[in-house]
């Protein structure tokens, strides 16, 4: 959180939570080093799913394809990881981190994600 209060002292970006956008000021100094992100849908998911790593990737694409959501048993056999796995558990604690995932039962992909 001291990189985030730094950033917002020096200007360069506003907003608060997991809503947080460059300034003018803030996209000026990032330059050519970010890009535009898209906002919604399934543009964002696929640039997300870019800056994944494998695991991580493949379940956030899974969810991204079922809306619904998926159980873990699903989720599991659509991902190619097993459920048991640290690979998979690792994955879904990160994309639940980044906000990417959510629930229990029924795993989703945030409503940001899909279209």
């Amino acid at each position: 959180h001291n990189a985030v209060s730094r950033l917002r002292v020096e200007g360069l970006i506003e907003g608060g939570g997991d809503r947080l956008v460059l300034t003018a000021r803030g996209q000026k100094a990032a330059g050519d080093r970010v890009g535009r992100m898209p906002t919604t849908g399934r543009d964002l998911a696929a640039w997300w799913a870019a800056k994944l790593g494998k695991a991580e990737r493949s379940l956030l694409l899974a969810l991204v394809a079922k809306p619904g959501g998926l159980d873990k048993e699903s989720l599991s056999h659509q991902s190619g990881y097993s459920q048991t796995s640290s690979s998979f558990h690792n994955a879904l604690s990160t994309l639940r981190s980044l906000g990417l995932a959510e629930g229990r039962d029924v795993l989703k992909a945030h409503e940001d994600l899909v279209d």
